[in-house]
Order: C-alpha cells, then sequence, then structure tokens
C-alpha cells in the first residue's frame, strides 16, 4: 500500500538530480556507459519533477496518485544508494590518485566497478521508464510554488483528518494477515496521527507512518521488517535476534538507532554489529549512544554514513578505519569518559560538519590528532585546545572558515605570534578563549596580551567569552568599536585587569563578569540595549555605571566594596547575595511618581520596581524601596526594621519566602495582602509560635523550617484555621515543636508534610486528621516520638500515607488481633509507605493471608541477607 508521507518524494529526487550533475561535472563518468545512463536517469527524473509538486498536493483525493508517489519514492530511494555509492567510490579512486599515503578500503577495479554501476543504473532507469510514462493519466500540472496555501488544498481541516483515517484502514487491511500483532500498535499511532494532524494539510503528509518503512522494536515484541524498511529503532535488551532479521530481510536500512543496550562480543571485534556492517551498506544514520558496544574496523564498509553517535558509551579508543568514511557529517563523542584519544587520520574526513566532544576529553587526551586544520568543512568544534607540538598549533584554525562557534583552551602555549583573524568566517557568531589560569610573570603577561591582541574578530561576532586572561589591558578591537554586533559577553576570571572600557557596543544585551579580584573602576559607557547584567566575586569594585535604561535583570554577588545600584527603571529580576557594604538603594531606580494618601486605587504593577527580589546577607540594607512592589521577594540574613515602608506596594506579592532573620518578627515582616499565595519562613531562631494571619485570606502554601525555638504553630486559638485557603503545609527540622494545635487545621489542606521534629508527640487532637475532607497526602517522617495516630483515624479522601523513621508508630502499627489500633486507620489508604515498603491496594488486601510483619520481615531479609522471597507478595 501507499505511503501517505509521500512529500519526501521532492526532495529525494532533486538530491539524486544533483548527484548526477555533481557527477557529470566532476568528470567522475569516465566509462561511457555509466554517462549515458546517468544521463538518461537524469532526463527521466527531471520530467517527473516538474510535475510531482502538484501530484503531492493532489494524492489525499486520489489513492491511485498516493500509489504511483509511493513506488516513485521507493525506486528513488533505490536510485539515491545506487548514484551515492559510486560518487563515493569516484572521490576515494581520485583522492588515492593524489595522496599515495590514502588507501581506501575497496579493492575493486575501476573499469569492472564502472561496468557493474553501468548495469545498475540501466536496470533501474528502465523500472523509471515505466512510473514516468504513468504520470500521463493523472493529467498533472507543472506548478512552481508549494506550501500550505497551494489551490487544491481544502479548506475544511476535515478532509485531511478522513483522509488519514483512509489510509490507516487501507494500511491495516491490506496488511491484516502480515502484521499480526502489530496491528493494534499501528491502529495506536493513527490515533495519534489524526489528532496531530487536524487543521494542517501538509503535516497531514509529513506525519505518515507506513509499516513498510519504519519500524521500531520494544522490549519483549518483535519487530515487522520488510525488504522496503528504511529505518530502525530498538529498546530492547536482546538486540541479537532483530538484527539477524534486519541482515536477511531489509538490506537497504537507512537508519539504525538503538540506546543503552549491551551487545555480545565476538573476540576484539562486536560480532553483532560485525554482522550488520558486512550487509547493510546503505545507512544515513547509525546512533549507538549509551550501549555497552566497542566499535569494529569493519565500521569503514558503511561508506555512506552521514551521523554517527557514540555519547555516552563505554568505548575507549576508535579505531583508525572510521576516517574511511568519506561522507560523515557529524561525529557525536559526549559523555565517552573512558575515551583519551582520536584516530590518527581523522584529517581525512573532509566532509565533517560538527565534531562534539567534551571539555573534559581535551585534558585528558594523551595525543591530539595532527592536522586538524585539514578538516575544513567543519562548522562545529566543541572545543580546540593550542598544543606546542606540530600540527596543533592556533594557526591550525585560518583554514577552518566555515566554524561558527570554538572553545579555544590553552592559548598559552601559542610558540608562534597569534595572527588568526576571523574577518573571513562570515558564520562564525561564538567564541571563548581561555587560558589554563596557572601563576604568570610579567613578561607572561605582556605575552597574552600579545595573543589576545592577535585574535582579532570581525562585526559578525555574537557571543565571545574570555577565561583566565592574566593580562592588564583588554585588546583594541575589544573597545574600538569593532564588534558592532556582539549581543553576549563574559569575562571570567581575569583577574589583572582593574578596569573594563568596552566602548561602544550597541546590541550588546547580556554582560557577565566573574572572579575580577583587581576590578575596581568601570567607566560610565553607554550601555542602551544592556538587558541583563552578573556580577559575581569583584571585591575591588566600588561602582556601576550610573544609569542601566533597559536592564530587566541583575545579580550582584560578593562584591565587598560595591555600595550602591544603578538607575534602573525597567528592571524585572534583582538578586543581591552576600554583598557586605551595599546600602539601600536610591528611590531613583523608578521614576513613579504617587501619592500616598491616594496609593491604593492608582497602584500600577509595571512601574513599581523588579518583579523578583531576592536579598542574602547584605547587612546595610534595613529596608525595601518605598516604590517596591515585587511579586516574589525572599529575604535571608538581612537585619531588616521593616520590609513595606508603603503598606499597599505588599498587594502585588504572591510569594514570601524569610530565612535567617533574627531580629525581626513574623507579623512585621509578613504584610497584610490577600495575594499571597506562597509562605516559606525558615531559620528564625526567635521564633516560638505564630500569631493568628487573618489579613492572608488567599495563602496555599505555607512551608516552616529548621525553627530551633518553635514549641507550637499557635500563638492564639484558630491561628491556623484562619487560613482558609491553606492546600499544602510542610513542617521540617523544628526540634522542640510538641504537638500539632487541638484545634482544626485549615479545612482546605489537601497535603501534610511533617518531618524531623524528635519531640513531636502527637498529630493533633482525636478529629484533627479526620476533619480534613480534602486531604490527599500525609507524609510523617523521622519522628521517633510519635506513636499513634489521632484517635478518630485518617480522612476517606486520602489516597497517600508514607510513615518513615517513626519507630514507635510503625510497631503499633505491626500489631494484629483484638489490640491491633493503627493498623485499622490506615489500612484502607490506596498507596501507603512503611519505612521504604511500599504497598498496593492489592498488597494491603494479602495482609489477611500474610500479616504486617511478615511483609516487614520480608523486606528487611530481601534486602540485606537476600534470602528467597514469596513472589506472591
Amino acid at each position: 500500500m501507499s505511503d501517505l508521507a509521500s512529500v519526501f518524494v521532492h526532495p529525494i529526487v532533486n538530491n539524486i538530480i544533483d548527484i548526477a550533475a555533481s557527477l557529470i561535472k566532476e568528470g567522475f563518468l569516465s566509462v561511457h556507459g555509466v554517462k549515458k545512463e546517468v544521463e538518461k536517469l537524469s532526463s527521466n527524473l527531471s520530467s517527473i519533477q516538474a510535475v510531482l509538486k502538484d501530484a503531492e498536493e493532489r494524492q489525499l483525493d486520489k489513492p491511485p496518485l498516493r500509489d504511483w508517489l509511493a513506488k516513485l519514492k521507493n525506486i528513488a530511494w533505490d536510485i539515491e544508494d545506487i548514484l551515492d555509492t559510486y560518487a563515493t567510490e569516484a572521490f576515494l579512486w581520485k583522492r588515492k590518485q593524489q595522496v599515495r599515503t590514502f588507501r581506501p578500503p575497496f579493492s575493486l577495479s575501476k573499469a569492472s566497478y564502472e561496468s557493474d554501476v553501468a548495469d545498475k543504473i540501466k536496470e533501474i532507469s528502465e523500472k523509471l521508464a515505466v512510473i514516468s510514462e504513468e504520470k500521463s493519466k493523472f493529467h498533472l500540472n507543472i506548478i512552481s510554488d508549494f506550501g500550505r496555501s497551494g489551490s487544491h488544498f481544502k479548506s475544511s481541516s476535515e478532509k485531511e483528518v478522513k483522509a488519514v483515517e483512509f489510509w490507516l484502514q487501507l494500511e491495516l487491511t491490506g496488511n491484516r494477515k502480515s502484521l499480526g500483532g502489530a496491528q493494534e500498535k499501528l491502529e495506536d499511532i493513527g490515533k495519534k496521527i489524526v489528532g496531530k494532524c487536524k487543521g494542517l494539510p501538509l503535516a497531514v503528509k509529513a506525519m505518515g507512518v507506513s509499516s513498510h518503512q519504519c519500524c521500531q522494536v520494544e522490549s519483549g515484541e518483535s519487530g515487522f521488517f520488510s525488504e522496503e524498511s528504511r529505518h530502525a529503532a530498538f529498546h530492547c535488551e536482546d538486540l541479537e535476534n532483530p538484527i539477524l532479521q534486519i541482515v536477511e530481510n531489509s538490506k537497504k536500512l537507512r537508519t539504525f538507532q538503538v540506546h543503552g543496550l549491551y551487545l555480545k562480543r565476538t573476540g576484539q571485534e562486536n560480532g553483532t554489529l560485525h554482522k550488520m556492517f558486512d550487509s547493510l551498506h546503505y545507512i544515513r544514520v547509525l546512533d549507538l549512544s549509551y550501549s555497552d558496544t566497542e566499535l569494529p574496523s569493519s565500521i569503514e564498509k558503511l561508506k555512506l554514513l552521514r551521523y554517527l553517535n557514540l555519547s555516552g558509551t563505554q568505548i575507549k579508543e576508535l579505531p583508525n578505519s572510521i576516517c574511511n568514511l568519506y561522507n560523515l557529517q557529524t561525529l557525536k563523542l559526549l559523555g565517552c569518559l573512558w575515551l583519551s584519544e582520536l584516530p590518527k587520520d581523522l584529517d581525512n574526513l573532509v566532509n565533517l560538519r560538527h565534531l562534539e566532544l567534551d571539555e573534559i576529553f581535551w585534558f585528558n587526551c594523551r595525543m591530539l590528532p595532527s592536522k586538524m586544520g585539514d578538516l575544513t568543512t567543519l562548522k562545529k568544534l566543541n572545543v580546540f585546545p593550542v598544543s606546542e607540538t606540530n600540527g596543533h598549533g592556533i594557526e591550525e584554525l585560518k583554514e577552518m572558515a566555515y566554524v561558527t562557534a570554538l572553545h579555544v583552551l590553552k592559548l598559552e602555549n601559542a610558540v608562534t605570534k597569534v595572527d588568526v583573524e576571523s574577518n573571513e568566517k562570515e558564520g562564525f557568531r561564538k567564541q571563548v578563549l581561555d587560558w589554563s589560569g596557572r601563576d604568570f610573570n610579567e613578561e607572561d603577561e605582556v605575552k597574552r596580551e600579545g595573543e589576545l591582541e592577535g585574535l582579532k574578530h570581525n562585526s559578525n561576532l555574537e557571543e565571545l567569552a574570555i577565561r583566565h586572561f592574566v593580562g592588564s589591558n583588554f585588546p583594541s578591537w575589544m573597545i574600538g568599536g569593532l564588534l558592532q554586533n556582539l549581543v553576549t559577553l563574559s569575562l571570567y576570571h581575569c583577574t589583572k585587569c582593574k578596569t573594563i572600557s568596552l566602548g561602544q557596543l550597541p546590541c550588546l544585551r547580556e554582560l557577565y563578569i566573574k572572579g575580577m579580584q583587581k576590578l575596581e573602576e568601570w567607566p560610565q559607557d553607554q550601555y542602551t540595549s544592556l538587558c541583563m547584567l552578573h556580577v559575581i566575586n569583584c571585591p575591588k569594585l566600588r561602582k556601576l555605571p550610573n544609569f542601566m535604561s533597559d536592564l530587566r535583570v541583575l545579580k550582584l554577588k560578593r562584591c565587598d566594596s560595591l555600595k550602591a545600584l544603578p538607575k534602573a527603571p525597567s528592571l524585572m529580576f534583582l538578586i543581591l547575595i552576600n554583598n557586605l557594604v551595599l546600602e539601600d538603594w536610591q528611590e531613583g531606580s523608578s521614576t513613579t511618581q504617587y501619592d500616598e494618601g491616594n496609593l491604593a486605587g492608582q497602584l500600577r504593577p509595571a512601574l513599581n520596581g523588579p518583579l523578583e527580589l531576592k536579598l542574602v546577607n547584605c547587612p546595610k540594607i534595613q529596608a525595601l524601596p518605598r516604590l517596591c512592589a515585587p511579586q516574589k521577594l525572599e529575604i535571608s540574613g538581612c537585619e531588616m526594621r521593616s520590609v513595606f515602608p508603603v503598606p499597599c506596594f505588599a498587594q502585588r506579592l504572591q510569594h514570601l519566602a524569610l530565612d535567617t532573620c533574627s531580629n525581626v518578627t513574623l507579623e512585621r515582616a509578613t504584610p497584610n495582602t490577600n495575594s499571597l499565595c506562597s509562605l516559606v519562613i525558615s531559620n528564625i531562631s526567635n521564633l516560638t509560635s505564630f500569631p493568628k494571619f487573618p489579613h492572608l485570606s488567599g495563602l496555599k502554601s505555607f512551608y516552616i523550617s529548621d525553627c530551633k525555638c518553635l514549641t507550637s504553630l499557635s500563638e492564639a486559638e484558630g491561628s491556623l484555621k484562619s487560613l482558609s485557603t491553606l492546600q499544602i503545609l510542610s513542617i521540617q527540622r523544628c526540634p522542640k515543636l510538641e504537638s500539632l494545635p487541638d484545634e482544626e487545621l485549615p479545612t482546605a489542606l489537601e497535603c501534610l508534610m511533617i518531618g524531623s521534629c524528635p519531640m513531636l508527640k502527637s498529630l493533633g487532637a482525636k478529629e484533627t486528621l479526620k476533619s480534613l475532607l480534602f486531604l490527599k497526602d500525609l507524609y510523617v517522617e523521622d519522628c521517633p516520638s510519635i506513636q499513634f495516630l489521632p484517635e478518630e483515624g485518617l480522612p476517606p479522601s486520602l489516597q497517600h500515607l508514607k510513615i518513615h523513621g517513626c519507630p514507635l508508630l510503625i510497631e503499633e502499627c505491626q500489631k494484629e488481633g483484638a489490640g491491633a489500633t493503627e493498623w485499622p486507620k490506615i489500612m484502607n489508604v490506596p498507596d501507603l509507605e512503611i519505612d521504604s515498603i511500599k504497598l498496593s491496594y492489592t498488597q494491603i488486601c494479602q495482609r489477611k493471608k500474610y500479616g504486617f510483619v511478615d511483609l516487614f520481615a520480608l523486606k528487611n531479609s530481601f534486602l540485606f541477607s537476600f534470602a528467597p522471597y514469596n513472589e506472591d507478595v
């Protein structure tokens, strides 16, 4: 049956025509018979190409036309395989003549091979001619535009949906006997396709899935492989049998993907993969990531391979034969912790565009491959470590004209004068320049400045990072206005720079400065486009630019000499951490004028300071600005007299976290607002109990932790119950808390979490939990003094109960018979965990047969002594 995904026929045909044209242009068709057949093939395809777009648009309404496209696609793939293989062989022969030291892995004589190719092309060209003649009966038009708005598309999405359903019905009916158990799986896939494609005519075709061409094998399932299968994905433990099926039935496979599999080995070679590589020569994509495998040298037989992913494998070395893969464009080796070197002939991969390796690989690498500069087609090279060895110098970068992003390591190893300009690298967008960070003398400092000066960049650069630079001055090209398109700049651990003058950077939006120990001055340059500024660990920095009009995010951490913030009227996120002398910021950060007597009705949230504000260990800040109205506020280690000088500005506050504020009372710190949804209280050392909160009528989450003096949750009757909308209550690490209040907890409570409260003896009065009709989750952990649950038990709404680290309570839960008081309270909870034993409802019912004591003993014996256990439990 046809394949609805025939929208992809057009790109395949285009590619074949391009390959044929390239073969003719490069003069690879030396045998007259090959050239003649290729020209004839190209002519037939060109005539089909002219009407192909019209055919693809009209296929939904014409099943015969859809069948014709399906036949065309299959034969187009076969043609592409033949021509792609021949083009590869022709290139290798030509390269062998140019470079005598290069040995292609194929030994067939050129004349014999071309004669064989001519026969194959002639045979398949005759089949194509038949298909080409059939197109006349469909009366197809020649059209030049192709897209969603084509004249043949129906305006109603219902027709597209019905078309998918019709196609699925044809697929399932036509293959009912051969599909077997796969039928239901395809039906499920079909339903998903229908749901995803509503209203998207092109997506209807693109989402089509044919059982002939794609196969996914899950654990415990058998795959359906046909001669026309092109793509296979495996998510199963046993790979031997599926691969044997592929080798036997699906020799035209193009994509092979497995993840996390263990593959059996035969001697030093991987026998399973060797069998596959020996038979499946048309694979373009091979993904073996996170598999326990070694790569056999027979990988060189996959001469059409474009993409190879070995990320996360335990591979120790790559066979040098991998360097014979002329067509390879992407090689991914991320997370290969045991890999310590690359093949010596890596420069043979002349079409390699993406070489992806972790930074740690380059530090562990025993020997770098030579002539990296010969990889002139590279677009992505994660890291390039400069070495003093010949062939690994920084001059290698001059020939990599297409690299768009590059991290250059160990720049101190540049033994010659650096002269690597990127003026001709039009696509160059991102660069990281990194020295090792070792201590240097004054002579080295001058040398480092010369190295950085020589690394000139063109105006296309968008991201630049400089790390561990030990010069005192940044290069002229940074401050001379050359980087007109720079968007992101990072300066990390440039320890000797005392000032930064960045000149005019009109597009700069993000600036990150970290570890500049001697930085003191920041000239008052204009940063009209700067949106994000992070300054971390700059202890001598005294002042920032006075005004930053477009700044949205500001983070300052460990700036011990900084006293003032810039004026930033557009600021939305402010983070201040460990800034010891930073004082109250000026009201000038917001230009809003207000009348305090009539402020409540005129509050404009967008004009009143940052939306999110975090203050940590900034002792000089004792109050927020009068115009500050954040939605999220976190304060830790700050001795503040008050939080909101103007109370009505708290009406926007939704989240408040107070930590390590020993000299502030909870009533003074918590604003009077019904907008607050989440409240976090931690490390308030002088807090013994909570006041009544009638003004927090919108509070939904309340988290309490590490309050060492807390003995009671309620200072007055009704304190917690007044939080009528509270849904989550968490109490953690409060060592003096002895009991929950006898009063009722908030009736809307859905989740109650209590942990690490060693003095807690009671979870409240007898009806405290029973009355919580919406409670779904209850966690009681590491509370060794609790022996009993409340007398009236638990509410019927409870879905999940976890009891851990409560030996007295667990002992009571194990008791059976007339004296058992706790088990009847918990036995009806659907999801029950008792000290890491997770019991389903079925297992709870089985307790009638085994008893809870037996289950508890069973857990101990299984985990710690590996004794036999009853599989029925």
